[in-house]
């Protein structure tokens, strides 16, 4: 899924390498458009659509690639606004002498979780993810900082041959990027569940709320019958 806005993007930022290699300035405004609106609005699709179908995974329900997608399409206006909001609110703090907007990045680090999996959205995604991160940026940070060390070996390594191979290269790498953003994507879901396991007893939560379903569902009996 990542792939779709990353190869995209790479091809983009290609292009506008070659117009501003050859000065051509219309290279350059043609290639900027398509490059914010991937980042605007297909980013938070996608990432959206991967941490929905690794939430429900996690919480034992299957769901299909066009689920997914249905999902993070069914709530894409709030979404956006949501990381619009978000991004203003960390551009001021990194404004303001750079810590601020480094704990803004951090305190809204599982913040795309929240809105997938409570339907939270707004002011109060935010505020949910500040409270749900207090006592844990340092454990986001080095998230952060791991995914970050394994993203950037991958994608160098990557990037060497693609360098060799204008338009495959770039693809291939952009494969490779959009997977390694997955995994990030993938690694902020697995510390949302196991920040409110350690808050909420959530797994307890979920647990009681699988036995509770399980004892209303009539048991099916060998001859067919409903026991």
């Amino acid at each position: 899924l990542e792939a779709i806005v990353v190869v995209p993007t790479r091809l983009v930022a290609d292009f506008i390498n070659r117009g501003a290699a050859s000065g051509d300035p219309f290279a350059l405004l043609a290639g900027l458009l398509p490059v914010f609106l991937a980042l605007l609005l297909l980013q938070p699709i996608i990432m959206a659509a991967i941490t929905h179908a690794i939430s429900e995974n996690y919480l034992s329900q299957s769901v299909t690639f066009g689920g997914a997608l249905r999902f993070a399409l069914s709530i894409v206006l709030p979404l956006v606004g949501t990381w619009i909001l978000s991004s203003i609110v960390v551009m001021v703090g990194f404004l303001l002498f750079i810590i601020p907007g480094l704990i803004f990045v951090l305190a809204f680090a599982v913040l795309t979780p929240v809105m997938v999996t409570e339907r939270v959205f707004g002011l109060k995604a935010l505020e949910r993810s500040w409270e749900l991160m207090k006592g844990h940026k340092l454990r986001a940070l080095g998230l952060f900082f791991v995914v970050g060390i394994l993203s950037a070996s991958l994608t160098a390594g990557v990037g060497l041959i693609a360098g060799f191979i204008p338009v495959i290269g770039s693809i291939l790498a952009g494969v490779v990027e959009g997977a390694a953003n997955a995994f990030g994507v993938a690694a902020l879901v697995v510390l949302y569940f196991d920040i409110r396991c350690r808050k909420e007893a959530f797994d307890l939560e979920h647990l009681a709320g699988q036995v509770e379903s399980a004892a209303t569902t009539p048991a099916v009996t060998p001859g067919g019958g409903i026991g």
